[in-house]
């Protein structure tokens, strides 16, 4: 994911486009799995910024394609997995 600038609004921007590439690539039944590990050493993500250079700021690589067919996993009900606490309240000033 790459945007022309940098910043926390270029961050918000790449994210919303990529929640719209997610659930794109879902609805089509591809699998979709993030690359972190080229940004994680410094070697790497110099290579990987160069590569992009003047194309803009990298956020994420992400792999899309046709995985091997999974059964659905269980799911435990929400209120089982869920505490829900009261919110003390603030005195008025």
């Amino acid at each position: 994911m790459i945007t022309r600038d940098q910043g926390a609004a270029a961050e918000v921007r790449a994210g919303m486009v990529m929640e719209r590439v997610l659930l794109t690539a879902t609805a089509e039944g591809l699998a979709t799995s993030f690359l972190s590990q080229p940004f994680e050493a410094r070697s790497t993500r110099a290579q990987l910024l160069a590569a992009f250079r003047g194309l803009g700021q990298v956020h994420t690589l992400l792999r899309i394609g046709y995985g091997l067919p999974t059964r659905i996993t269980a799911r435990r009900p929400a209120a089982e997995v869920t505490t829900v606490r009261s919110v003390p309240e603030v005195p008025a000033s």
